[in-house]
């Protein structure tokens, strides 16, 4: 927390990791030979691709929050009270994939973890979701150590 009472922390990408890896393609861009003019577009492409994600800012003197999206230094969101902080929580979902051929369609049915944080009874901020449980985990706990509130498992449900 820095002395004006603010926590503000990166949450998750806000790109997939397929389109963070073409982020990392058009980078690439630069090292082929060519005009730079026309290189930039992509050089900034990637870059936004790369470096947007989502955020987190608390004012405890306020009792304010900003949930917002980072590119590129601009902060597109919202700010909204709260009373308390009551407490951080991991729920186990199922998330399901289509996979189309021209003969069939093959679905997929795969266990992710979301880490979300319980402002109120109808203010639930999601923070992140991993197909991993203990990534989760381990930042919850360092975020639940900041804002000194526990962590409810309810992924077993």
């Amino acid at each position: 927390m820095n002395s004006q009472g603010q926590l503000d922390f990166h949450t998750s990408p806000y790109f997939p990791g397929s389109l963070r890896a073409l982020g990392v393609s058009l980078l690439l861009v630069l090292f082929v030979p060519g005009h730079l003019l026309v290189k930039i577009p992509f050089f900034l492409a990637g870059i936004i691709l790369i470096t947007s994600h989502y955020r987190l800012r608390f004012d405890m003197v306020r009792k304010a929050y900003f949930d917002y999206v980072w590119v590129l230094g601009l902060r597109f969101g919202e700010w909204g009270k709260f009373d308390r902080i009551e407490y951080l929580f991991i729920k186990r979902n199922r998330m399901r994939q289509n996979m189309n051929s021209m003969m069939s369609t093959t679905t997929f049915h795969v266990a992710v973890y979301d880490g979300y944080l319980r402002i109120s009874e109808n203010n639930k901020i999601h923070l992140l979701t991993s197909s991993n449980k203990e990534v989760v985990m381990k930042k919850l706990k360092a975020l639940a150590n900041l804002l000194q509130v526990d962590i409810l498992d309810y992924s077993s449900n």
